[in-house]
């Protein structure tokens, strides 16, 4: 039997293709030394369709993906796992034309189906020696804790590569020889390009796909409307936005439980929806993008919104806070009392969202992994969960501002860093129960001094003589009062040990190239604890 997609001849690679759909729809437990040995053919049959224009391409390598996360993860290929793949790959067989050798084609699809499962078309792919296969990508298997080891002294490169950029500061202001402070910053130059380069190769090595996760979202909504009687559309962007290993697994549970509350709590019925002037099928978005820091994930419903007053009133219920202080809060700030332990809205505990387990315990897992969890919404219109993890969990490179402050240095990530200003002695005043502030154009923004906050001796203590350096993290914006800033700088971020975990306005250390030890701020801890110092005064 011949097999082909249009014009392009595939009899080869779909024999292998056939024995896994084989496999995929058996009884049988199906194991990686199973599977693996097909996977080149089926890879072969993808560049083959790319090669020939054909839309199948896509399909097929969405299978091959999934197949091979599912491989490598602890899941492996159960019976409802091999369904989901069955899912993905029938839809690309669906165009195959098969021909019997010497006789006529066979197009329709019941007759495709019989050829699919004749064990004699299933032989195992034989080896091709053919010039036109020799571009096959080959894959290896490598321990997780040997990628680590070598991203370990990635890091230390970039250390060195710091100390280098401190050398040549100091060449370029005494060298007596201008030629060889030249060379230093072209041979520097190169050695900085090479070291960012090869961290970059060995990160994108520890990333897998975000749609491993993502791609299971429809199906679990789907199953949910039957049983919630809603209807639900899921609409999913940026699937191909790569993500560490190690936090895939973090973030697959959080996602979940988020879905599951939109489902459970957000999305109305399609009567409820049709009286409010919506369309009666509920929209969830889930949305994955990066930044040069983080990977973020949005999940997105359009419906009724959290109700912050609702939130205050359940607070003061539970006994969270007293009354008094629940309407001091923001809508933002009671919003996000959902992250309180034990705090629920729900009347009766449901077998679809929570099931008992409260936000806390998602926020807690981010947490954990360096990230963090923020929920934004607006009553009637729906309601924003934004989820946000570094890039790496083994390597944590932070591009920030070397300030001083005394004789000590901080690092501030550039993220949050608004701008750089001198301010006169009249755009500084003092606000009975709000402290100092500075007159940023229109704008009257608290003033912050680091070298209170840290008990360090200040250089300058006059805001009019020193420099301040605005910092933003979501609604709050702070001006951070500083001795000098040295300039930009990359560095690797090191844990202090659980000696220092109360420190929450510190994330970590790291060694500068002068081989001194610098602080990293923690931007959102610095703003939570000015948030609570301000409600206290």
């Amino acid at each position: 039997m011949a097999y082909s997609f249009g014009e392009v001849e595939c009899t080869e690679e779909m024999q292998a293709t056939l024995k896994v759909k084989e496999l995929m729809q058996s009884d049988v437990d199906v194991i990686e030394d199973d599977v693996r040995p097909l996977m080149q053919s089926l890879n072969a049959l993808q560049q083959k369709l790319e090669a020939g224009g054909r839309a199948e391409a896509a399909g097929l390598k969405e299978f091959t993906d999934f197949i091979d996360s599912m491989i490598d993860s602890p899941i492996g290929l159960e019976k409802d796992i091999r369904t989901m793949g069955l899912d993905i790959l029938n839809p690309v067989l669906e165009t195959v034309t098969a021909k019997a050798v010497g006789g006529a084609e066979k197009q329709d699809d019941a007759e495709k189906q019989a050829q699919a499962q004749k064990p004699e078309v299933a032989a195992p792919p034989q080896e091709h020696h053919d010039e036109d296969k020799m571009d096959l990508k080959k894959t290896m298997r490598v321990e997780e804790d040997k990628i680590d080891h070598f991203i370990n002294f990635v890091g230390d490169l970039i250390v060195a590569s710091e100390v280098f950029n401190y050398i040549q500061k100091k060449l370029e202001n005494t060298c007596r020889e201008p030629e060889i402070a030249k060379e230093f910053k072209n041979a520097n130059i190169t050695f900085n390009e090479l070291s960012n380069n090869l961290q970059k190769s060995l990160m994108d090595i520890r990333k897998v796909p975000v749609s491993q996760v993502i791609k299971k979202v429809p199906r679990m909504v789907r199953d949910l409307c039957g049983s919630l009687h809603k209807k639900v559309n899921v609409v999913t962007e940026g699937e191909t936005t790569s993500i560490d290993k190690s936090l895939l697994e973090v973030l697959e549970a959080p996602i979940v439980h988020m879905v599951r509350n939109s489902m459970d709590h957000g999305i109305e019925p399609p009567e409820e929806r049709l009286q409010a002037g919506k369309p009666e099928e509920g929209t969830i978005t889930i949305k994955a993008y990066e930044t040069s820091e983080f990977f973020t994930l949005d999940i997105i419903d359009d419906g009724r919104g959290i109700d912050p007053e609702k939130m205050r009133k359940v607070a003061v219920s539970k006994e969270l806070m007293s009354e008094e202080k629940a309407n001091e809060l923001s809508d933002h700030e009671a919003i996000n009392l959902i992250f309180a332990p034990g705090f629920s809205t729900a009347e009766v505990v449901s077998d679809v969202s929570g099931r008992g387990v409260g936000m806390d315990v998602v926020l807690s897992s981010i947490s954990k992994n360096n990230g963090f969890v923020n929920v934004s919404s607006e009553k009637g219109k729906g309601s924003v969960v934004t989820i946000q993890l570094p890039l790496s969990v083994t390597l944590i490179v932070v591009e920030g501002l070397l300030i001083t402050v005394g004789n000590e240095s901080f690092i501030i990530p550039l993220g949050y860093i608004r701008e750089s200003i001198q301010k006169k002695k009249e755009d500084v005043y003092t606000v009975s129960g709000k402290g100092e502030m500075i007159q940023v154009r229109d704008e009257c923004i608290p003033l912050l001094r680091l070298h209170e906050m840290f008990n360090l001796p200040c250089a300058t203590k006059n805001p009019w003589e020193a420099l301040i350096i605005v910092i933003c993290h979501e609604e709050t914006q702070i001006c951070l009062l500083v001795d000098e800033l040295l300039g930009q700088q990359q560095v690797v971020l090191k844990e202090l040990g659980q000696s220092f975990t109360h420190l929450t306005s510190i994330k970590g250390g790291a060694i500068l190239g002068d081989g001194k030890v610098g602080l990293v701020l923690d931007i959102e801890g610095i703003a939570e604890l000015f948030n609570k110092k301000s409600e206290l005064s």
